[in-house]
């Protein structure tokens, strides 16, 4: 009875402990964004492997201009300095674990499983803010925040597999 004990304990906790995030070396992930009253704007990540890790290059700016990339390290589980990796709020992942009505990650509130534009996506909730991930992937691909000038924002080009972009194949 005890080895059984000891077996179901383990299992829980191993099974408590989400899996990494599905990165690949030279992935790419593209968000445009908009605020009402302003030029449309982009969000451009790459990762590249490293040891340990993950090194992501990002750039900001308006379509066309693009400012110099930014160079941070992330663990294996796209975390810097012990935070996540987010997207205007928004962890860039979430994890299989945390896919599910009523669940929560970090600071998000997973509400429930929908059609959003092109995608099924998982509504979650960050207070105001209105998040969405791909159901399959668990990767981020929009977001609107009504009450910072209507921030929204959608994935527009990725070479995840399995991910696809609205109004893309």
């Amino acid at each position: 009875m005890r080895l059984v004990f000891i077996g179901l304990a383990l299992t829980t906790l191993l099974g408590c402990r989400s899996s990494p995030p599905p990165i690949t070396d030279g992935m790419t992930m593209t968000w445009t964004y908009s605020v009402q009253g302003q030029d449309d704007g982009l969000i451009r990540v790459e990762f590249a492997k490293v040891d340990g890790g993950w090194q992501l290059t990002s750039r900001t700016g308006g379509v066309g201009s693009l400012e110099p990339p930014t160079q941070r390290l992330l663990d294996e589980r796209l975390r810097g300095d012990g935070e996540p990796f987010a997207i205007f709020f928004f962890p860039m992942w979430l994890p299989p674990s945390k896919r599910s009505e009523g669940s929560g990650y970090e600071e998000i509130r997973v509400r429930e499983a929908m059609d959003w534009e092109a995608w099924s996506a998982w509504h979650v909730t960050l207070g105001p803010a209105n998040g969405y991930y791909d159901v399959d992937t668990g990767f981020l691909v929009g977001l609107s925040v009504p009450r910072l000038g209507g921030l929204t924002a959608r994935l527009s080009e990725t070479n995840v597999p399995g991910l696809a972009v609205a109004g893309g194949d």
